[in-house]
């Protein structure tokens, strides 16, 4: 099995539990690897024989802008449900990172795998 590795993709969603939080969108990023299928991708050179990254990521940026979740965990669940349904994924890991939510600290992230591991 491959896997494609997408690092610091920024997205702008409205996220937060507290209500200055939610008055404008902020800026995650988002770090995630997935297999990919067992195409010869590697031999035909053909882009239908992989998943496509840059469509996985305009599809993550979607359905961020139109989300209005309160905790990263569950903007995190939507994505990985959302990839598992439209993508053959074996296999995610996906870390969100929030910053400036908390005094004196860069960022506070949370990663999701699935399956569980």
């Amino acid at each position: 099995m491959g896997k494609i590795s997408i690092h610091g993709l920024l997205i702008s969603t409205t996220i937060g539990v507290y209500d200055f939080e939610r008055t404008a969108p902020q800026s995650l990023r988002v770090d995630l690897e997935f297999s990919r299928p067992p195409y010869p991708a590697e031999t035909t050179d053909q882009v239908d024989h992989t998943i496509d990254y840059a469509v996985v990521a305009t599809q993550i940026r979607e359905l961020a802008a139109a989300s209005h979740f309160k905790l990263l965990e569950a903007l995190g669940h939507a994505i990985v449900t959302h990839l598992r349904t439209h993508f053959p994924m074996k296999y995610i890991r996906l870390r969100l990172t929030k910053y400036g939510c908390i005094p004196s600290c860069d960022s506070v992230s949370i990663e999701l795998e699935w399956p569980h591991s």
